[in-house]
């Protein structure tokens, strides 16, 4: 009878060991994910932009998001995409002046 108490115990023992081992992996992969993802409120500090505004760039789907339950994340990559698809570069007139595709667009249509 005591060897079966020893077996138990050794039993017990070797399942914490695999529980820690568990929560340590769990806790790792946090880590990794929340490295990856921002939520709502970053992504609104990061541009300084209400909630509103980020719902209508979901909505018009300007910006890419995950939906896991109630809460919203938005993957760093669609964020940095986002950022480089609305990227204006700049233009060198006749002049040498630098200005923007926008602004060159827009004085071409003042000047038509």
């Amino acid at each position: 009878m005591g060897n079966r108490f020893i077996k138990e115990d050794e039993f017990i023992r070797s399942l914490v060991r695999r529980l820690i081992k568990l929560e340590e992996e769990v806790q790792e992969r946090q880590k990794y994910l929340q490295s990856q993802f921002l939520d709502n409120q970053e992504v609104c500090q990061l541009f300084n932009i209400s909630k509103r505004t980020l719902a209508e760039w979901r909505n018009t789907g300007t910006l890419a998001y995950v939906k896991i339950g109630n809460k919203l994340f938005y993957r760093i990559e669609d964020i940095q995409q986002m950022i480089e698809s609305h990227l204006v570069k700049p233009e060198v007139t006749s002049q040498g002046d630098v200005t923007s595709k926008l602004e060159t667009k827009t004085n071409l249509n003042v000047q038509q």
